[in-house]
């Protein structure tokens, strides 16, 4: 189980160091407008919205395929002069949504304020999602993303998908090896082009809010 543990704190070191930049949120009387400028918008705004009003945002990563959607920063992160792998994040933009608060600054109308964020990303960016709430709470999915070849195509999320885990007694790596590779194998042939990236690494960091995860999407 040693190795479990040492991939587990890797893992939390790597999101730590690789958490977004928070945008910023100006006021001006009833008025305020939210800004991000960062390799993930979306996730950047959600954030935000958490740190600034306590709102309960969580948002999953579409794949990064497609080579203009992300970007190298191997220059910014190498230990060494020759480093065997590339970096890679996501390429990103930037979004600014204005919205209507309350006399004590906090949103008037936060599904709206949510709608408006995705619409603005939807139209701003190659990817699109959709919002699923509960309560008070809100998961924003990815529906289209850009293929390898750059064509845009829908996408049915990862954690919508339905997976059959044959009967049996096996490890926690084995059960990992049944149910990712199989759920991107469908997806376009997603995980061949993940295998061809062998030598990339993409910076998405694994991350719990609610009750989405954020994907994991990295080839090693």
């Amino acid at each position: 189980m040693q190795w479990f543990f040492l991939l587990a704190i890797a893992i939390a070191v790597l999101g730590i160091a690789q958490s977004p930049e928070a945008g910023r949120i100006e006021r001006a009387g009833a008025q305020a407008t939210l800004t991000v400028d960062g390799p993930r918008p979306v996730d950047s705004a959600a954030i935000t919205l958490a740190e600034e009003f306590g709102l309960n945002v969580s948002v999953e990563d579409p794949p990064y395929l497609f080579r203009d959607d992300v970007k190298d920063v191997t220059g910014q992160n190498a230990r060494t002069a020759n480093p065997s792998r590339r970096a890679l994040v996501p390429r990103g933009g930037q979004l600014a949504v204005e919205f209507s608060v309350r006399a004590d600054g906090f949103p008037e109308d936060v599904h709206g304020l949510i709608e408006a964020l995705v619409r603005q990303a939807n139209e701003n960016f190659s990817f699109a999602y959709r919002i699923d709430s509960v309560e008070d709470s809100y998961v924003i999915i990815p529906t289209r993303m850009r293929h390898a070849t750059g064509i845009v195509i829908g996408i049915t999320p990862l954690l919508d998908r339905r997976v059959n885990i044959p009967l049996g007694t096996r490890t926690i790596a084995e059960t990992a090896n049944v149910m990712w590779p199989h759920s991107l194998h469908k997806q376009d042939s997603a995980w061949a082009a993940v295998k061809r990236l062998s030598q990339v690494s993409l910076g998405v960091r694994p991350k719990l809010r609610s009750w989405r995860m954020t994907s994991l999407f990295a080839a090693c």
